[in-house]
């Protein structure tokens, strides 16, 4: 297996799948990786919202006309084996995992809860929240692994937030998942596109915006 440790990470021939990449710092993350990425990879954009994918995949294709955008609707929420099964094969559109030389995946798609935990009580409301922020993204990553199981580089990484680490009044299903930030979505993903073009991040880190990395 091939070693990319220290290599620019936007050099490699990469698969890059994104959810919640209709708007915000999905859609950013997706236009300006589009941008970096050598020809003949390709960035998967993954949301909800098909009108909002389609202007994600207008603006990806004038960033970067040698990568293609695609687009598809997937729910994170909805936790169907079936489509969890044949999501990732759908969006390869005919291409197999061994075109690549590094497989990534951007979780961004997620759901705000802000409620005090002693007013937890709705069994439907906590169970999709946790269904959005934990169990779909845990799904999804394990499909992900078996996909991309060989390709030489795999990287992971999961946009969140200083409460994932850090309590916050009344946001106790918000800190218990993940996720958003007071930073604007170009901004966020600019320091992002820092982080993994220098590659000395420990895997597993979590790495705040203002952290020296």
């Amino acid at each position: 297996m091939a070693d990319f440790t220290g290599k620019k990470l936007f050099s490699i021939k990469t698969v890059c799948i994104v959810t919640g990449a209709s708007r915000g710092i999905g859609r950013s993350i997706v236009v300006n990786f589009a941008s970096k990425f050598p020809p003949g990879s390709v960035v998967i954009a993954l949301a909800r919202d098909l009108e909002q994918l389609a202007v994600t995949k207008t603006l990806s294709t004038k960033a970067s006309t040698g990568v293609p955008c695609v687009t598809h609707l997937f729910d994170q929420g909805s936790l169907d084996q079936h489509k969890y099964d044949a999501l990732l094969k759908d969006c390869l559109q005919g291409r197999v995992a061994s075109e690549f030389q590094q497989a990534m995946i951007v979780h961004n798609a997620g759901s705000v809860g802000s409620e005090f935990c002693l007013n937890l009580t709705n069994v439907t409301q906590v169970s999709h929240y946790l269904d959005v922020n934990v169990a779909g993204l845990v799904a999804l990553n394990a499909q992900f692994m078996q996909m991309f199981k060989d390709v030489p580089s795999k990287v992971v990484v999961n946009i969140t937030s200083l409460s994932a680490v850090q309590p916050m009044a009344s946001w106790g299903l918000y800190c218990s998942a993940m996720e958003k930030s007071l930073l604007s979505p170009e901004t966020t993903v600019n320091r992002l596109i820092a982080i993994l073009e220098k590659n000395v991040f420990e895997s597993g880190a979590h790495i705040d915006y203002f952290d020296d990395q």
